[in-house]
C-alpha cells in the first residue's frame, strides 16, 4: 500500500532531488521549499533512505489534522495508533515548528505532542508499559518525531533516516571549507552529469565531487555501510530491506578510471586518496597535486569540470574564478564547467569570448548564499 513521504534537501536544490525520487519509483512527487513530497510503497521508502544522494533526511508522513490550540493538538496526537510504529525500545524526541498559525511556540507544540504520545500508551491498559520514552535531546533520539504547523494544520512525521544522510561515513579527512556530499550530488545532477563521462575537479579539497561522481557512475548506494532509524520501527521489515540492498548491489558497475582531482595542497591530495579508498572508489579515481593556472584536461574525452572555488573569508575568490575560466576556455574545448560562486559574484568572461554561464540553482553553502553556474557557448543560449 502506498504511503506519503517527504524527502528533505538543501533549499534551492529540490529539482535535483525530484528527479532522483522519480528514478526510484516515487509517485505523485512534487517539490515544496526544502524538499519533495512523494508516495510509494515500503520498498520505495527503503530505497529513498538507502539510495538517494541529494536528500538529507526521508520521513514518513504519519498524520495531518487541524489544530488551533494545544488541547486540540494533544487530543489529535493521542488518537493516532502509535503502537504500529513505536515501542518500549524507542526513545523519541519531538521537534516542534510553526508558521502562520495560532500556535507558534515550538516548545509548547513539542510538549503537547509528547504528552499525546505518552498518554496514548499510558491510558490504554492493553498498551501499558509498551510505549516509548522521551529522549532528553535530539542527538539521543531513536527516532525523531516532527510536528509542523502551518495555517493551523499540523503535520506529524517520523524520521526514517536517523543521522543526516549527507554523513555517508567515508569522509574521514576534510579540508577547510568542505561541501556537503548531498550538495555535491545535487550539483552533479544539475550540471547534467552522465555516467561514462569524465569528471575533473581542479580544486578538489577532500575529493567530495570526484568521489560522489564515481559512486554515482558506479551505481553505488549512498547509504551503504551506515545505519537507519527505520530499522528500529515496530513495522520494520528486515527481509524487504535485505531485498532492497541486494537489488542495489546488483546494479553496481565498473565506471572506469574517469574521475580526477587536483589540489595545490599536497595534504588535501592525500586526504582525497584516503577518502576515495574509504568510499570504495579509489581504483576509479586519480588525485594529484596541481594549480588551476596549469590545469589541462585529464583525458582526451570531454566531460565535466566541477568545483567549489575559494570565496568569502577563505581567499580572494574573484581572481581565482577569473584564472579558472580563462584556463578552462583556453584548454578545455568541448568540456562543461560547473562552479559555485557567492550570490553577489558574476562569472567572469571577456567580450570576445564565446563562453557564457547559465544559472542553475541558488542555495546556501556553509551558511553563505551562493549560485551554481554552468558554462554554455553563446551561440547556444
Amino acid at each position: 500500500m502506498a504511503q506519503r513521504y517527504f524527502a528533505m534537501c538543501t533549499p534551492g536544490l529540490e529539482t535535483a532531488l525530484l528527479a532522483e525520487i522519480r528514478s526510484i519509483g516515487g509517485r505523485k512527487a512534487s517539490t515544496i521549499h526544502g524538499g519533495v513530497e512523494f508516495e510509494g510503497t515500503n520498498a520505495v521508502f527503503y530505497r529513498a533512505n538507502y539510495e538517494l544522494r541529494s536528500a538529507n533526511r526521508v520521513v514518513l508522513r504519519v498524520d495531518e489534522f487541524r489544530a488551533r490550540d494545544v488541547v486540540e493538538l494533544y487530543q489529535k496526537t493521542k488518537r493516532y495508533a502509535w503502537e504500529r510504529l513505536l515501542g518500549a525500545e524507542n526513545a523519541v524526541y519531538v521537534r516542534g515548528a510553526a508558521r502562520t498559525s495560532k500556535l507558534i511556540h515550538s516548545g509548547r507544540i513539542a510538549k503537547a505532542v509528547e504528552d499525546g504520545i505518552n498518554d496514548h500508551f499510558g491510558e490504554d491498559p492493553a498498551l501499558a508499559g509498551k510505549g516509548p520514552t522521551i529522549a532528553p535531546d535530539e542527538r539521543s533520539a531513536d527516532p525523531l518525531v516532527m510536528a509542523r504547523l502551518e495555517d493551523d494544520r499540523c503535520q506529524l512525521s517520523l524520521d526514517g533516516s536517523g543521522e543526516l544522510l549527507y554523513r555517508r561515513g567515508w569522509r574521514t579527512k576534510i579540508g577547510a571549507a568542505p561541501i556537503r556530499e548531498t550538495i555535491a550530488a545535487a550539483m552533479l545532477r544539475l550540471a547534467d552529469f552522465q555516467p561514462g563521462e569524465p569528471v575533473f575537479d581542479p580544486m578538489c579539497g577532500s575529493g567530495t565531487f570526484v568521489i560522489e561522481a564515481a559512486q554515482s557512475a558506479a551505481g553505488m548506494a549512498a547509504g551503504k555501510g551506515r545505519t537507519f532509524a527505520l530499522w528500529r520501527w515496530k513495522n520494520h521489515r528486515p527481509e524487504l530491506w535485505d531485498e532492497v540492498v541486494a537489488a542495489a548491489a546488483e546494479r553496481v558497475v565498473d565506471p572506469g578510471l574517469n574521475f580526477f582531482g587536483r589540489d595545490i595542497d599536497p595534504e588535501m591530495v592525500q586526504a582525497s586518496r584516503a577518502n576515495a579508498e574509504s568510499a570504495g572508489v579509489d581504483e576509479f579515481c586519480n588525485f594529484g597535486q596541481g594549480s588551476i593556472a596549469d590545469m589541462v584536461p585529464p583525458t582526451r574525452t570531454p566531460g565535466l569540470v566541477i568545483c567549489n572555488p575559494p570565496y568569502g573569508e577563505r581567499l580572494e575568490g574573484a581572481g581565482i574564478a577569473q584564472t579558472l575560466v580563462e584556463r578552462f576556455e583556453a584548454k578545455f574545448a568541448g568540456w562543461r564547467l560547473a562552479m559555485v560562486l557567492p550570490e553577489t559574484q558574476q562569472p567572469p568572461f571577456s567580450k570576445a569570448s564565446k563562453l557564457r554561464f547559465e544559472e542553475r540553482a541558488r542555495f546556501k553553502n556553509g551558511g553563505l548564499p551562493v549560485r551554481l553556474w554552468i558554462s554554455v557557448e553563446s551561440d547556444k543560449m
